[in-house]
């Protein structure tokens, strides 16, 4: 309380000593400048345990993913101080990772361990009670991506889709635990991991952003049941989920058999089909559209007469008695106003072959 003073009538000086650190205190002095010949020593112990002040520590603080942080709980008093009271009950519950131990109790020393792991990145806060009472400490543990090397993986898998329809699909770049590395902007890529002569559309090949490669705009044209492969240098590849691609919705007009070369008015020398397709090419086999054809390109005046109109049936429309009446060298038009349409390979028509035979010979005879 004082340090400094005079002695009474008795030759005494008195004071009192306080600490609310448990320990020995050693207090020492002098008398007119001289040191005393003696000391005395005080021990402080500490008080009755305070559930509030107990303390939690976590060692290491930061750790890589799947590794383990120990967790020192001691129980304190009101003061502070590390009470060695054994057999206090203690409660952990961490909100991240998994906890080794969630209850237990003190061991002599007033302490309680477990173990912390986390296969996830982030922060974990640890709480927690004596007897029930919760502590005012937490401890936090940073858990960073794991030391393994990073891999791909499908975030976002392709999902059904229509012939030709548009998807998208995301790849990340992970570490062993599948927690993103938002540093790595690898360029990664995406191919049908069997074709089968199917064809995938789209930008099939970017850029990672903060370890995410967003792939929009994608398609593929036949029908059937796929899967991708995503792959980057040094990463590997990863396959994705099965997706099917189905018959979509009648989209276009498509010569099956396109026209072959015919005689002036008799009919082309075999007949014309036509399908009704998905975006994706694939015959809608629900199809009826009507379907009309008419001349794109040819002889001027020329004329197209026969069956030109014909309802398809299962998504076909055979057309078998298209009639030119000039000769020269044609494409046609296959339409219907709710379908694109399509225009066929070039071919002739030419004079009938009898009769250039038999012109023919009497050019000779004359």
């Amino acid at each position: 309380a004082e340090t400094d003073g005079v002695t009474d009538g008795d030759g005494q000086f008195m004071t009192t000593l306080t600490s609310t650190l448990a320990g020995t205190a050693t207090v020492t002095g002098t008398a007119d400048g001289t040191d005393f010949a003696n000391s005395a020593e005080v021990t402080f112990t500490a008080s009755d345990f305070d559930a509030s002040q107990t303390t939690i520590n976590a060692d290491p603080e930061q750790l890589a993913a799947g590794q383990t942080s120990t967790i020192i709980v001691q129980v304190r008093d009101e003061h502070g101080n590390a009470v060695a009271e054994p057999d206090v009950a203690i409660s952990l519950e961490t909100d991240l990772g998994e906890l080794a131990e969630t209850d237990g109790v003190t061991d002599a020393s007033g302490q309680f361990e477990t173990g912390l792991t986390s296969t996830a990145t982030g922060t974990a806060t640890v709480t927690g009670s004596a007897n029930g009472e919760s502590f005012d400490d937490t401890a936090e543990v940073q858990f960073e991506l794991g030391e393994g090397l990073n891999e791909l993986a499908f975030d976002q898998q392709p999902p059904d889709s229509a012939g030709g329809g548009e998807f998208s699909v995301t790849v990340q770049i992970v570490d062993e635990f599948g927690n993103v590395d938002t540093d790595a902007d690898d360029e990664v890529s995406i191919v049908l991991t069997e074709a089968d002569g199917a064809t995938l559309s789209g930008d099939t090949t970017i850029e990672a952003v903060e370890g995410v490669a967003v792939f929009d705009g994608l398609s593929v044209d036949q029908a059937g049941f796929y899967t991708l492969t995503a792959s980057a240098a040094g990463l590997g590849e990863a396959e994705s989920d099965s997706f099917e691609i189905f018959v979509g919705e009648p989209a276009a007009l498509e010569f099956d058999r396109q026209p072959r070369d015919g005689v002036i008015d008799g009919p082309l020398m075999r007949p014309v089909t036509v399908h009704v397709v998905d975006q994706g090419g694939n015959l809608v086999t629900s199809a009826s559209h009507t379907i009309e054809m008419a001349i794109e390109t040819g002889p001027e005046d020329a004329g197209i007469s026969g069956d030109t109109e014909i309802d398809a049936v299962d998504g076909v429309a055979e057309f078998t008695n298209l009639i030119f009446d000039t000769l020269g060298h044609y494409t046609i038009t296959a339409s219907n106003d709710e379908l694109d349409n399509a225009i066929s390979d070039v071919f002739e028509i030419r004079v009938d072959q009898v009769f250039r035979d038999r012109f023919e010979v009497t050019a000779e005879t004359e």
